[in-house]
């Protein structure tokens, strides 16, 4: 599996791209709106994409629009990660609304976080090299 992680936090994305790679994942960090908008329409293609809200350049709602209106990448997952989830609502249901796959709050658990990358590959029918 190609994951895309959009996270500008260099210890974030350390995390992230380590937690990935135990999972035998490929991995392609990007670190600003501009980098994940790039990196996502390219080859190999992201089979999900982890995106944090609060990035330079831009920020993850606009980088989760530019995906979802692109006929390249509007079908690869998105799971927003970020602080910014996990207790507000509204935020969460905008999210939604917007086409994310899932949700996760920093600190990142990765037992929950592994799993709904894997669910959400599976619904959209990716997963391949």
């Amino acid at each position: 599996m190609n994951v895309l992680i959009v996270e500008d936090e260099q210890m974030e994305a350390v995390l992230l791209k380590t937690l990935c790679e135990s999972g035998g994942w490929s991995v392609r960090v990007a670190q600003d709106a501009i980098q994940g908008v790039m990196f996502a329409g390219r080859d190999p293609q992201p089979d999900v994409v982890l995106l944090d809200l609060h990035l330079p350049a831009g920020n993850g709602r606009k980088v989760l629009e530019r995906l979802k209106a692109s006929a390249r990448t509007s079908r690869i997952p998105v799971i927003v990660v970020s602080g910014s989830v996990g207790g507000d609502a509204a935020l969460e249901k905008e999210l939604l609304q917007m086409g994310v796959s899932g949700m996760v709050g920093k600190p990142v658990n990765p037992y929950r976080l592994l799993p709904m990358m894997q669910q959400v590959v599976a619904e959209a029918g990716g997963g391949g090299e």
